[in-house]
């Protein structure tokens, strides 16, 4: 069901000829792809800082479907039913942010680096997710 789901975004992001623009991993190709043409989200920065800013995180949590409650301080929480986004401060103010889904119900998380639909966020959660202290996908972690 994933495989023919991703292979379905694959060949759409073909057609767009946006497939391969992002070399940040599997995900990032299809999910980065739906970010970009359905949310209006990327997080591949082409301005001169190259870091992300607080305001477009939230207005990215925002467009992808995320419900974000207002608050000025880290960190940057979107909820959807039993689903979290979370932007931590050391991860998301960079040029290469990294986000934490967390599933409240079931007690598991995964990093992502794309800021995915919350349907997106459930299916990566479900094939990859794990314990919220393995942190699973953070690229920030030591090995």
């Amino acid at each position: 069901m994933l495989g023919e789901w991703i292979a379905s975004i694959h060949r759409a992001a073909e057609k767009e000829g946006v497939l391969g623009n992002c070399s940040r991993g599997p995900e990032c190709n299809a999910f980065g792809f739906l970010a970009v043409y359905l949310t209006k989200v990327c997080l591949t920065k082409k301005e001169e800082d190259g870091n992300i800013t607080r305001e477009e995180i939230e207005r990215g949590f925002v467009d992808a479907g995320w419900e974000v409650p207002g608050s000025s301080q880290y960190p940057i929480v979107g909820n959807a039913e039993d689903l979290s986004i979370v932007a931590h401060e050391q991860y998301a103010e960079t040029d290469d942010p990294a986000f934490e889904l967390v599933d409240r119900r079931r007690v598991v998380g995964y990093w992502v680096r794309v800021i995915p639909t919350p349907r997106q966020a459930a299916v990566l959660l479900e094939e990859y997710g794990g314990l919220p202290e393995e942190e699973r996908g953070n690229p920030y972690k030591p090995e």
